[in-house]
């Protein structure tokens, strides 16, 4: 059943604010007429080449040159036979015409209430009744709610005589049929024109009908059927639809739609007053908190997360005091569930009311781990992940458990416990076929995915990841489709293949474009803006500069530090190839700044921040040669270290790590050293197999060794040969510049 007659009034399910900051928005700021354009409207209007300037100054007078008041006026002067209109021209058959002759409503809905008014009275019900379903209504609708059944075979020519007053217009023609009233304001205007209990006796009847269609057809408008209850007066009835459409709005990732679906369900439980219950009340809170979360919007979000937590009686710890006690309770908890199982250590396992709060409760802490990890934040990441561990299995198997198992694994990598992410991974993927969810099974393959591609095996990280992909695509969750597509996306730079990852990036961006997710369109800024970089070319450094301060700014609008400094250090990199210093060196001191505040790094994609960081204080301290100062080469050193930390971390950043160690020994004038530190590097590259990082190290060793030196040109001629396959043609042209001096 398509329900396509989503009503327009106060309390819509859609806030005016969500829709209007939307980037698809067009905003189009129409001014009030002018008298000559006032005259070519009712020339429109009347479909004639002259109007008298008497009726145009009226008119325009009257209405204040507001466009549609002045298209409402001219039809109450038609309908008011003070006019004739013959041979392109509107005649004024006395001579002449004031506005005092005409009794001219003082308002937009005064003129289209004269209009209706004007109709017979079966008509003028139609058109009221019509007006009860929005602005748009199927024919079928209409008729089977029309209150007077002996008028009901005559329904067509009433509807009719509302066209023929251009009140309404005909949408769609064929099966099923629908029309459309002109304006909003006309749809209001019918609507007002309804007493209270006759609307309510209509809305309820409406409702009612749409309950019965859907015993042969299914509801895809959960919306429309709270509308009308709502407006019944059956509150308790309004607030289960609308809830069901935002669960179906979360589903589809249509989260600016689910946001205003959640507020509308808060707001109208407490303008009832309904006793729904600490628990169904933090499910409406949690769900609103992964709506912010869906649009990027991470500081929000948290706030709703921890408002659903406090009335579920779990609250996260607000001090770091309280944090680290909470932290080492829950990892006692942990070690004894490895030792005692759970069904014996938990009294209260089969309590359904216990085992409800604690799902609903780990589902919160899930979401609040995931802005812990974009945030960066480690101690509070691992808190979030062994609450929703310890959580979920009170509750036992469930897709809750299989997500926290998957969290778990990743939280167990950053604390260099690979055999224990191994066994959570295991039990993830266990507990997920075992609960039969898809959205499960897929997000234990993206973290596992991820924990792999930290690890710097990129292989086993990319098959997770296309399987994830394939998975969210068939479910419809665009949220986490965009976060393994930005993954894989990256993946593909390390395997080396540009022109793929270039390819995955930009259907990033479009589509959290599409859907108005600026923290993932942020991400595809960045990955663009990489390739450009990787790609080189004419103008390409200038549009990677443009991409990445778009980024910047977007990140400011949310807690995404992580990506951030990602930004940063490209945007250094961008700068120095533009050959603006002063721009390269404030982007790199604000990443220095920022992987301060960061600490230890807990997401693998800071890699951009740390690499692009320390390259750009090198090539200063280079291309200074004797003259760059002790703070220059002080922050380069400390940069080198900042990625040395990053390396231990996720070894996909040893080869980066190495590389500029090379550079800063060799700048502090040990060539021997810088050569050995690189065949190192050499081999991690290789046993990685990130040929992209096996073509820079190459590079170092020819522009070390000089060309001149048939090992030096071997390792430049090498390098050329991997950046030409890889299609990295800023390095290759740079290299061969090498070759060629």
């Amino acid at each position: 059943m398509v329900l396509s007659m989503r009503p327009v009034t106060e309390g819509i399910p859609i806030a005016y604010d969500d829709v209007v900051q939307r980037p698809q928005t067009i905003r189009l700021e129409i001014a009030r007429l002018e008298v000559d354009e006032t005259r070519k409207l009712l020339c429109h209007c009347w479909d004639v080449r002259k109007v008298p300037d008497t009726v145009v100054d009226m008119i325009h007078h009257t209405s204040d040159g507001n466009p549609l008041f002045c298209e409402q006026l001219a039809e109450v002067l038609r309908d008011a036979d003070d006019i004739e209109i013959s041979e392109g021209e509107l005649r004024i058959p006395s001579g002449s015409i004031n506005a005092s002759d005409i009794d001219f409503p003082d308002s937009l809905h005064g003129a289209i209430t004269s209009r209706i008014d004007r109709l017979e009275p079966t008509a003028q019900l139609a058109i009221k009744v019509a007006s009860v379903f929005g602005r748009h209504f199927e024919y079928r609708a209409l008729r089977e709610n029309f209150p007077v059944s002996e008028d009901q075979e005559r329904l067509r020519d009433y509807v009719t005589a509302g066209m023929k007053a251009k009140l309404i217009e005909v949408e769609r023609q064929e099966a099923p049929v629908s029309y459309v009233f002109q304006h909003d304001v006309t749809q209001q205007a019918a609507y007002n024109l309804l007493l209270f209990d006759q609307r309510k006796r209509l809305h309820q009847s409406v409702a009612e009908w749409f309950e019965a269609l859907s015993h042969n057809e299914p509801i895809t408008d959960y919306a429309v059927l709270a509308y009308h209850w709502g407006k019944a007066g059956e509150l308790s009835k309004a607030i289960d639809y609308l809830e069901r459409a935002g669960d179906a709005a979360l589903r589809g990732g249509a989260y600016a739609e689910a946001l205003g679906f959640f507020r509308e369900v808060i707001c109208m439980d407490d303008s009832a007053e309904t006793a729904v219950g600490s628990l169904r009340r933090a499910v409406w809170v949690r769900k609103l908190g992964e709506s912010y979360l869906g649009l990027g919007k991470l500081s929000e979000s948290k706030t709703q997360l921890d408002t659903a937590l406090g009335l579920l009686g779990q609250p996260a710890p607000t001090t770091r005091v309280g944090l680290y006690v909470s932290l080492a309770g829950l990892l006692l908890k942990q070690c004894w569930r490895h030792i005692v199982p759970v069904s014996r250590s938990e009294s209260n396992a089969n309590d359904d009311s216990t085992a409800a709060i604690c799902l609903e409760s780990a589902r919160a802490y899930e979401r609040i781990a995931t802005i812990h990890y974009l945030s960066n934040k480690r101690e509070e990441l691992v808190h979030a992940g062994l609450s929703t561990l310890n959580l979920a299995e009170i509750a036992g198997p469930s897709p809750e458990l299989a997500s926290a198992y998957a969290n778990n694994c990743f939280a167990a990598g950053l604390a260099h416990l690979h055999w224990l992410a191994r066994r959570y991974t295991n039990e993830g993927l266990r507990t997920a076929q075992l609960a039969n969810d898809p959205a499960a099974s897929a997000w234990v393959l993206e973290v596992s995915g991820i924990y792999q591609l930290g690890l710097g095996r990129l292989q086993e990280a990319q098959a997770a990841f296309e399987q994830a992909v394939a998975i969210n695509e068939q479910i419809g969750d665009w949220q986490h489709w965009g976060e393994i597509m930005a993954a894989s996306a990256q993946c593909e730079y390390y395997l080396g293949d540009f022109e793929k990852g270039q390819q995955k990036w930009n259907n990033v961006y479009l589509k959290a474009k599409s859907r108005g997710d600026e923290l993932q369109e942020s991400w595809g800024l960045n990955g663009r803006s990489d390739s450009l970089l990787r790609f080189g070319g004419n103008g390409h450094e200038e549009q990677a500069v443009k991409f990445l301060e778009d980024a910047i700014q977007l990140y400011g609008k949310n807690i995404d530090r992580v990506s951030k400094f990602g930004s940063f250090g490209l945007l250094a990199i961008a700068q120095l190839r533009c050959g603006h210093e002063t721009a390269a060196r404030m982007a790199a001191d604000s990443g220095m700044q920022l992987a301060d505040e960061l600490e230890a790094p807990t997401g693998y994609y800071t890699l951009n921040g740390y690499w692009g960081v320390a390259r750009t204080y090198l090539e200063f301290w280079e291309s200074k040669c004797s003259d760059a100062d002790s703070e220059l080469q002080a922050l380069a050193s400390k940069a080198c270290r900042s990625l040395d930390r990053y390396a231990r971390t996720f070894p996909l950043g040893q080869p980066a790590a190495l590389i500029c160690r090379g550079l800063e020994k060799k700048l502090k004038g040990n060539k021997q050293r810088a050569l050995k530190t690189w065949r190192k590097a050499l081999s991690v590259s290789v046993r990685l197999a990130m040929p992209y990082e096996q073509g820079l190290i190459h590079r170092e060793i020819g522009r070390c060794l000089a060309a001149s030196t048939s090992e030096g040109r071997s390792s430049l001629d090498q390098a050329v040969e991997i950046f030409a396959k890889s299609n990295a043609g800023y390095d290759r042209d740079v290299t061969q510049r090498l070759l060629e001096q």
